[in-house]
Formats: C-alpha cells, sequence, structure tokens
C-alpha cells in the first residue's frame, strides 16, 4: 500500500480486507455526511492501528447519521429522501464489525471498528 507510506503512515500490516474496509467505509460516511446534509463543515477522522484491530472516529457537527440493520425498502428509496442517508448507513455496518454513533448537541462521532 505506497498510498499508506504516502500519507506518512508507517507500514500496514493488516489484512487487506480490512484496509479495503477502512477505505470503502471511510468514504461512504464521508460523502453520506455531505451529500445528505449531516454536515457542512469540517470532519474529523482518527484511525488507530495495530496489528488486530482498526479503529476509526469521525467528528463532526451536524445531525447524526444512522446505522440500521436492514436496508431501506424500495419504496422508501423512491419516496424518502433521507433514506439514502440509511441506505449509507446500512451499507457501512456491513462493512464493519462494530459501528457506534453519539451525539452531544450538535458534536456527532462515529467509531468503526474493522478486526484485521
Amino acid at each position: 500500500m505506497d498510498w499508506a507510506s504516502d500519507m506518512g503512515f508507517p507500514s500496514w500490516r493488516g489484512s487487506s480486507t480490512a484496509i479495503v474496509g477502512y477505505i470503502v467505509g471511510l468514504r461512504e460516511l464521508v460523502e453520506a455526511l455531505f451529500s445528505y446534509a449531516k454536515t457542512e463543515g469540517p470532519v474529523q477522522v482518527e484511525a488507530l492501528f495495530d496489528e488486530y484491530n482498526l479503529n476509526i472516529h469521525v467528528t463532526y457537527e451536524g445531525a447524526p447519521m444512522e446505522f440500521p440493520y436492514s436496508p431501506p425498502t424500495h419504496d422508501e428509496l423512491m419516496t424518502d429522501h433521507s433514506s439514502l442517508a440509511r441506505m449509507s448507513g446500512f451499507m457501512i455496518r456491513l462493512i464493519a464489525e462494530k459501528v457506534t454513533a453519539t451525539a452531544n448537541g450538535n458534536r456527532c462521532t462515529v467509531s468503526i471498528h474493522i478486526t484485521c
């Protein structure tokens, strides 16, 4: 993974599946936050990695994301704009082993755990 060392990360020893999950999950989350008006401001990303775990913490000001266990129905996707954000949350839940979302006033944090 040359891009990781180019960004200043040490050599990643995790499985390629975990790293791809990290990339896909983080990208889906950030796109959903901005595409579905969950935030307008900066998004802070913290990634913690060891040989066995990859934990991502994303903090932002705005509306909390939902991470449902089942996808929105076809009808919901066709008629309810907010269902698109829920679909993103569902897809992130499929990638991660654990997802938590907390809100303290307008400050939201999403934590994603992936085992390497």
